[in-house]
């Protein structure tokens, strides 16, 4: 896409240009890419950052914001899942217990 145009939405004639960075995980990207046959998604390199380019009409902008948003807070809840499950598989001891160490 066009490097000087900015990062955002824009509006050109009747279609919406969109150019974003988000954070998504790879099968949102992909359904994405299949719904909204303009648009291409591809990895920034930097962990899970997919650059978004593409246009839209305007008549799927807003189911397109409403998708996006969607798939934003997937990724979110996806990574706070895992916090949880290592902050869990860290906490809980393997130790076997010392029967020697009993007090009777």
């Amino acid at each position: 896409m066009n490097r000087s145009l900015p990062f955002g939405y824009h509006i050109i004639g009747r279609t919406n240009v969109v150019k974003l960075n988000v954070n998504l995980n790879y099968a949102d990207a992909l359904a994405l890419e299949t719904k909204y046959k303009n648009i291409v998604t591809e990895s920034t390199g930097r962990k899970s950052i997919r650059r978004i380019e593409g246009t839209i009409t305007s008549q799927e902008f807003q189911g397109f914001l409403k998708d996006l948003e969607l798939y934003k807070l997937d990724f979110k809840v996806s990574k706070l899942l895992e916090k949880k499950a290592n902050l869990l598989d860290n906490s809980i001891s393997t130790k076997i217990a010392d029967l020697n160490d009993l007090p009777f």
